[in-house]
C-alpha cells in the first residue's frame, strides 16, 4: 500500500501531478495496482469546482474510486489546513474496493442503513474495513448508523460526516461523479491481506454538575432539561445568547453524555424558536450530561499516546476524522494533535460534523471526538519508536526554548483544573447540604421531609406495582417525665440511644427516621402486617432492656399497619396514630398492629 497526499491548487497543476503519479505507478512496477482510492477534502461546497477536480482524477486514473466530503477544514500531511482541497491517493496491492452511495429523505434514515448493510453483506469476500461518510446537517446519520448495525456486521466502520465551515446549513458527500447533500457513501475495503486499526479519544473533561435531558423532539432536539427549556442551560451556564453566533459560541461546549458505558460527546448546532436545542447526533430523554470543554494538555497526551501505539502497529497511511470543536479550541496550536501522526506514516483527514466507528452490533456516533484509522497490507515493517522517528526538516536541538510558545494552552489547562476543582468541591459540599436537609440533627436518622418522600414513594409503587408495605409509628414511653425529673440532656441521650436500637434493628431497604419529639417512624417495603409486628416486638424487647444509666428504664409504644389500596400517606398516619394510642391504652410498652 502506497499513499500520496497533496493540495489541489490549480486544476492544470493537479492533472500534471495526477499524470506523473500514474506514469511512476506503470514504471517499474512488478503487479498492477488491485485498487485505487481516492480521498477529496473540499473546503467549498462549489459543485463546479468539485466536478472539475473529481473529472481530473477520473480522466487520468479512470479505475480509481473517487470518494470525498466538504469539511470543516483539511489535513494533509499532518498539518491543519484550511479554505483548500486536500487529495489522498491509495494505492493498494492486494486490496479490491466496492462503493455504494444512496440518497434519503429525512424520516427514511433507518432503511438506508439496512439497505447499504445488505448491499455490503453480500459481498462474499472478506472486509477489512468500511469507510463511511454521510451528511449530518440533512439526515438523523445516528438512525441510519443503526441501520447499518443491525443484525451485526463483523468488519469496523469508520468516517467523518461532512461539515461546511460553521455556516451549518449544506454539506455534500462524493462518490465518483455523483454529488450527494442527504445520504451516504461506503467503501468496503475487501481483502485478506489489509489490516485496519482504529483509536478514538476526547480529551474534553465535564464543568457542571450532572443534568437529566427529559424532553425530545425527532431524536436530535432537546427541549426540557430537569424539566425546563434546554437552552437555559447555555443561557444560565455560560451567557450564551440565542442568535446565529449560536453554533460558534457553543462548539467548544458539548454535551458529555453518558450511554451505554460510554461517554459520547454532542455538539449543539442551533436552537428552535420554543428554546430547544438542534444536536447534530442523537440525544434521548433520560440521557444523563454535564457540560464539558476541552482539556489542551489531555489532548495532546493522547495524541501522544496513540502514535505511540501506532508506531507499533506500522500503518502504511493514517487518516484522521476528528471533529470541528477541537479546531476552534486548539487554534493556531492544532497541529500539535495532528502533526505527531505524520512522523509515523502519511497522514490525512479532515474536521467533521461527526466522527463514526463500530463494529458488531453498535456503531457509535460521536461528537468532540477524534477518530484516528491506520491501515497497512501484509505483514508490519519495523515499528516506528521515539529512537526512529524522524526529526522535522531544519529542528535545531541546540535551538533556545520559546518560553512564549503555546502559552494560552497552559492557561486553559490551568484554568479547566481550576475549574474541576471548583466543581469537585461545591458537588461535595451540595452532598453535605442534601445529607443535611434529611437528617435529624441529634439522632442522625433521617427527618420528617425524608420520611414524607419515602411515603410519596412507596404510595407511588404500590400504585403502579402492587407492592405492599408497612409503617410503624413508635412514641417513647413518659418521655416528659425524664425530661423534667433528669432533664433534658438526658432526655436527648434517651432519644439517642432509642435511636441507635433502631438503625441495627431495621434491613438495609427499611427507612427510620425522627416523626417529630419522642415520635419515630418506620417504613418497611415489601414487608407483612406480621413481619412488620415481629420487627417492632424485638425493637420494643431491645429498648426495654436497654441500659439507660441515671435513668434506669426506658420503653416505647409501637402502632403497626399495612397501607390499604387507595389509601392516601394523610389516611395512612391516621391510622398509624390510632394504632399507637391504642398501644399507650394498653399500657405502654406493647405493640398494636392493625
Amino acid at each position: 500500500m502506497k499513499q500520496h497526499i497533496g493540495v489541489v491548487q490549480t486544476i492544470p497543476d493537479f492533472q500534471s501531478e495526477l499524470e506523473v503519479l500514474a506514469g511512476r505507478l506503470q514504471e517499474g512496477q512488478p503487479e498492477i495496482p488491485s485498487a485505487i482510492l481516492v480521498q477529496l477534502f473540499f473546503s467549498s461546497d462549489n459543485l463546479e469546482w468539485i466536478n472539475q477536480v473529481t473529472d481530473a482524477v477520473l480522466t487520468v486514473m479512470p479505475e480509481a474510486i473517487v470518494v470525498g466530503a466538504t469539511t470543516d477544514g483539511e489535513i494533509a500531511n499532518g498539518k491543519t489546513l484550511t479554505n483548500s482541497t486536500v487529495f489522498s491517493i491509495s494505492v493498494f496491492a492486494k486490496t479490491t474496493l466496492r462503493v455504494v452511495a444512496d440518497t434519503c429523505l429525512p424520516g427514511e434514515e433507518l432503511a438506508l442503513g439496512e439497505e447499504l448493510r445488505d448491499q455490503l453483506l453480500k459481498q462474499e469476500q472478506q472486509i477489512a474495513g468500511v469507510l463511511f461518510l454521510a451528511t449530518p446537517l440533512s439526515i438523523n446519520v445516528s438512525r441510519l448508523l443503526d441501520g447499518l448495525a443491525s443484525g451485526g456486521i463483523n468488519f469496523p466502520l469508520f468516517g467523518g460526516g461532512a461539515g461546511d465551515y460553521a455556516v451549518m446549513e449544506h454539506s455534500l458527500v462524493i462518490a465518483n461523479r455523483q454529488t450527494i447533500d442527504c445520504g451516504a457513501v461506503v467503501v468496503a475495503l475487501v481483502s485478506d491481506d489489509l489490516v485496519v486499526k482504529e483509536y478514538t479519544y476526547s480529551g474534553w473533561m465535564p464543568l457542571t454538575r450532572e443534568m437529566t435531558i427529559t424532553a425530545t423532539k425527532n431524536d436530535r432536539i432537546a427541549t426540557e432539561i430537569d424539566g425546563r427549556p434546554a437552552y437555559d442551560v447555555y443561557s444560565g451556564y455560560l451567557g450564551i445568547e440565542n442568535d446565529q453566533q449560536f453554533f460558534l459560541n457553543s462548539l467548544e461546549f458539548p454535551f458529555l453524555v453518558k450511554r451505554d458505558n460510554e461517554l459520547l460527546g454532542r455538539t449543539p448546532m442551533k436552537t428552535t424558536e420554543d428554546g430547544g436545542i438542534h444536536f447534530i447526533a442523537d440525544v434521548r430523554p433520560g440521557d444523563k450530561f454535564r457540560i464539558g470543554y476541552g482539556d489542551p494538555k489531555e489532548i495532546i497526551a493522547h495524541a501522544k499516546h496513540v502514535r505511540d501505539e501506532l508506531g507499533e502497529f506500522c500503518p502504511e497511511a493514517i487518516f484522521l476524522y476528528t471533529c470541528c470543536c477541537r479546531r476552534f479550541l486548539m487554534q493556531n496550536d492544532v497541529e500539535m494533535e495532528t502533526l505527531p501522526f505524520e512522523e509515523v506514516a502519511p497522514t490525512a483527514g479532515f474536521y467533521t460534523y461527526g466522527e463514526f466507528l463500530g463494529k458488531g452490533s453498535h456503531i457509535s456516533h460521536y461528537n468532540s471526538t477524534m477518530l484516528v484509522v491506520g491501515m497497512r497490507e501484509g505483514e508490519p515493517k519495523q515499528p516506528v519508536t521515539d529512537n526512529v522517528i524522524r526529526q522535522k526538516p531544519g529542528a535545531d536541538l541546540a535551538e533556545k526554548p520559546d518560553l512564549y510558545k503555546n502559552q494560552h494552552i497552559r492557561v486553559v489547562t490551568q484554568l479547566i483544573h481550576f475549574i474541576e476543582t471548583i466543581t469537585a468541591e461545591l458537588e461535595d459540599r451540595n452532598r453535605e447540604l442534601m445529607q443535611l436537609a434529611v437528617t435529624d440533627k441529634l439522632t442522625g436518622l433521617f427527618n420528617r421531609a425524608k420520611l414524607d418522600q419515602v411515603l410519596d414513594e412507596e404510595i407511588v409503587r404500590h400504585n403502579r406495582y402492587g407492592t405492599e408495605f408497612c409503617v410503624i409509628m413508635a412514641d417513647i414511653d413518659d418521655f416528659k417525665m425524664i425530661n423534667d425529673t433528669f432533664g433534658h440532656h438526658k432526655g436527648d441521650a434517651a432519644l439517642m440511644a432509642f435511636s441507635d436500637i433502631l438503625r441495627h434493628s431495621i434491613r438495609v431497604n427499611d427507612t427510620a427516621g425522627r416523626w417529630g419529639g419522642e415520635e419515630f417512624l418506620i417504613v418497611l417495603p415489601h414487608t407483612s402486617v406480621d413481619a412488620a409486628a415481629q420487627t417492632a416486638e424485638k425493637i420494643r424487647t431491645l429498648v426495654a432492656s436497654g441500659d439507660y444509666g441515671e435513668v434506669k428504664t426506658v420503653t416505647a409504644s409501637f402502632g403497626v399497619l399495612a397501607h390499604k389500596p387507595g389509601e392516601t400517606v394523610d389516611d395512612l398516619l391516621l391510622r398509624a396514630d390510632m394504632a399507637l394510642y391504642a398501644a399507650k391504652r394498653k399500657g405502654r410498652n406493647a405493640v398494636v398492629s392493625q
